[in-house]
């Protein structure tokens, strides 16, 4: 029997390969109970060829995939999808047009009581909001409500984990960032482990409590949100999550570098010799407004936010470089302001990593 430390889901050196070579390669990851956790990355990267293989749907030719200790893929052994009591929402949702809502909900309910499974619908429905659309077909719903019948459905059998496949790409802007919010609720309410895949930060970041960033089939950093963006591990992280600007630099000591925009201090210290040639990772947070502040710079071009205004400025000294301001500071295009930097978590790569 599993221990109680025992992951959930744990994948160890899994290579999956296609005719023209290796799609996923060396990559490890596991998963507690309970937790949220995303694959994050660029189109082709392998993200939705690892949720294949977790299914059960894609062999594996390396490596092994666990589920509760259990060993569910290996070379040569793939235990069934319909075997591995997981809950999969696929980006199409893969609604039975034939079948009502609840009928779509009730469908993996098997073995179980006509009361239990009303029960247990009547449950989701009331979850997922889905009660006026109990007898509606799949074709009279918005792209909202049935991305949450494919999730009720998933759900219902209590599936040991639940996988997601770009669930939110079909939705307009609005309503993808309010059902991110939606549907990790959803999830955690039913003490849920779920892997979501998404190319789309800001869903990752939303619905993840752990995010992984893949990169030419492999994840090059797990961790929480705040740390992906605060503590990128490389180029291809930092460049990959959220916006800013590299600006070329050099070492003077641990704790400080010298750039085009002045004496920058952070909060780490730097295990390059002083004098290494480094580029330097300003967020357009770390570039404050300040009247006051000792940096000059032009305004090239804004985007209104809502809360925030996003600007592109062009130092006096040079490089350009992008701030948000509080939206109430709406300066035009073409006009002069003061920032400063304040770079809380200093981020830098020495220049040969380019």
């Amino acid at each position: 029997m599993a221990g109680m430390d025992t992951p959930l889901l744990e994948l160890r050196d899994i290579e999956c390969r296609y005719d023209d070579g290796p799609v996923v390669h060396g990559l490890s990851l596991h998963l507690r109970a309970g937790t949220i956790a995303c694959l994050l990355g660029p189109s082709g990267c392998g993200k939705t060829t690892v949720l294949r293989a977790i299914a059960g749907f894609e062999p594996i030719q390396a490596g092994e995939i666990r589920l509760r200790g259990k060993q569910v893929s290996a070379p040569g052994m793939t235990v069934a999808p319909e075997r591995r009591r997981i809950g999969m929402v696929f980006q199409e949702y893969a609604l039975f047009p034939h079948m009502t809502v609840r009928q779509n909900i009730a469908f993996g309910l098997r073995g179980v009581t006509r009361d239990a499974r009303r029960a247990r619908v009547d449950e989701l429905l009331a979850l997922t909001d889905l009660m006026p659309c109990a007898e509606r077909w799949p074709h009279e719903l918005s792209g909202g409500q049935q991305q949450r019948v494919a999730l009720a459905r998933a759900l219902a059998p209590r599936p040991e984990l639940v996988l997601l496949d770009e669930p939110f790409s079909n939705l307009d802007v609005g309503l993808r960032e309010r059902l991110t919010v939606e549907v990790r609720e959803i999830l955690q309410s039913q003490d849920a482990t779920a892997v979501v895949v998404t190319h789309d930060q800001h869903e990752a970041f939303a619905i993840g409590d752990q995010v992984g960033v893949m990169h030419d089939g492999r994840i090059v950093q797990w961790d929480t949100p705040y740390n992906l963006y605060h503590e990128p591990v490389d180029r291809f992280v930092a460049d990959f999550i959220g916006q800013g600007r590299f600006l070329p630099g050099r070492l003077l000591d641990p704790e400080r570098l010298a750039t085009e925009a002045g004496e920058i201090r952070g909060n780490r210290a730097f295990v390059w010799p002083a004098g290494t040639e480094v580029d330097v990772l300003l967020r357009p947070d770390d570039i404050i407004p300040d009247p006051d502040g000792p940096l000059g710079a032009c305004i090239t071009h804004k985007a209104f936010k809502g809360a925030e205004i996003l600007y592109t400025l062009r130092l006096d000294a040079g490089p350009s470089l992008l701030s948000l301001f509080p939206s109430h500071l709406n300066h035009e295009v073409g006009e002069r302001v003061q920032v400063r930097i304040d770079a809380e978590h200093l981020v830098a790569f020495p220049r040969t990593e380019a």
